[in-house]
């Protein structure tokens, strides 16, 4: 019997589902999710396991049909408690699927010239430059941003209407979306809190220095040299940098160990709030932080991939403001120029092309007149005293 046609699995049973309900909560709570939220999910896809066991005859495999089937039963919960059970029932069947317990597919989305195109720009994406997927996250957001303001400011979405005029104009209010983007999500965190201090800092590490999210678990009480106002990366491959440490993101470290942190047995200087007071693990941690602040902010992004984001954004930011590709590969730490290409998304000669004249001349004007690591350094925390 071919189980992939009827979506029929006689080894499946009601307690097979059940003994998985554990392990699924488990992989959400390294995604980073709050302990409250992990027990609503819990509980709506025990719910779910016991509504299909009256209802679903032995062996047929749970789909995205039955969630929909279930949800419309569930009439008695509120909004917000049926956005949490689709989205616990949804990881459920992906997790079942990950498993291999179930083999119906998930039902693909139906195509639309904008999914058309997407999947163009992911296969030139991944064939011609050689993106990584996870990369792929970051830009493929682009085509739905573009399509809906050539429809919105120009009646139309096809991008054979693309011109440097057009380009550049989505172009400069992106960059200035982006901007008030960021100034949201810095004001997030609760800083009369010791959740929001410590968060705060983690947050300027990501906006103003460009760490990964390993770097910033990875960072030690010796790292931050406070008379120096310089602070000690530990990158890839065991590559270490030394770094100009802003004064604002210096100030909010030594507020949140001054206030919060304590005396631990760990280096390490970012803890959890809560018992266990352990060091925070694996880059889903810093997720979790990025995607509360996103949520807080009202700021659409892929979730994913929140922490990395960042790096990409300040990257675009420095080129904005002027810097080389040189500045953001030393700023970045990367090995090679070709990676500092992909994070600034568009090289200087095509910045050229699309960035505005300087009135009264044919030049473009350079605002700025040093690096942007020179900026770092004339505004980072020298002579800094913590005590």
């Amino acid at each position: 019997m071919n189980n992939k046609h009827n979506g029929t699995n006689h080894h499946l049973t009601c307690d097979i589902l059940a003994a998985e309900i554990d392990p699924c909560i488990a992989g959400l709570k390294i995604a980073g999710y709050a302990a409250n939220t992990l027990c609503a999910k819990r509980a709506a896809i025990r719910r779910f396991v016991s509504w299909r066991q009256r209802l679903k005859p032995p062996g047929k495999e749970p789909d995205e049909s039955e969630v929909t089937e279930f949800m419309a039963n569930s009439s008695q919960l509120g909004p917000k408690h049926r956005s949490l059970a689709s989205t616990a029932l949804s990881a459920f069947l992906e997790h079942l699927r990950s498993r291999k317990l179930i083999t119906t597919c998930a039902p693909k989305a139906p195509k639309t010239p904008s999914s058309v195109l997407e999947g163009r720009y992911a296969n030139f994406l991944r064939d011609e430059k050689g993106l990584a997927e996870r990369s792929l996250m970051v830009y493929l957001p682009l085509v739905p941003d573009l399509l809906g303001y050539l429809t919105k400011d120009h009646g139309n979405a096809s991008v054979r209407r693309l011109n440097a005029s057009i380009l550049r104009t989505f172009l400069l209010e992106r960059a200035r979306d982006r901007s008030s983007e960021r100034v949201r999500l810095l004001a997030t965190p609760d800083r009369a809190t010791a959740t929001g201090r410590r968060d705060y800092a983690i947050l300027l590490l990501l906006a103003k220095l460009g760490l990964r999210s390993s770097e910033v678990l990875s960072l030690e009480l010796g790292d931050i040299r406070w008379r120096t106002g310089e602070i000690l990366i530990r990158g890839k491959g065991n590559r270490k940098d030394l770094l100009p440490l802003p004064r604002d993101v210096g100030a909010a470290i030594a507020r949140h160990l001054r206030l919060d942190r304590g005396v631990r047995p760990t280096q390490r200087i970012f803890l959890r709030t809560y018992a266990p007071r352990v060091p925070l693990t694996g880059p889903a941690s810093i997720g979790h932080i990025v995607r509360r602040a996103l949520v807080q902010a009202g700021v659409e992004r892929p979730s994913r991939i929140a922490a990395h984001l960042f790096r990409h954004t300040l990257a675009s930011r420095m080129l904005q403001q002027g810097a080389n590709l040189r500045d953001i590969s030393e700023v970045l730490r990367h090995r090679t120029p070709s990676t500092t290409e992909i994070y600034a998304k568009i090289d200087l000669r095509s910045l050229h092309e699309v960035v505005r004249p300087w009135p009264g001349g044919g030049e473009v004007r350079n605002e700025i007149s040093s690096s942007p690591l020179d900026r770092i350094r004339r505004g980072s925390t020298r002579s800094w005293h913590t005590t």
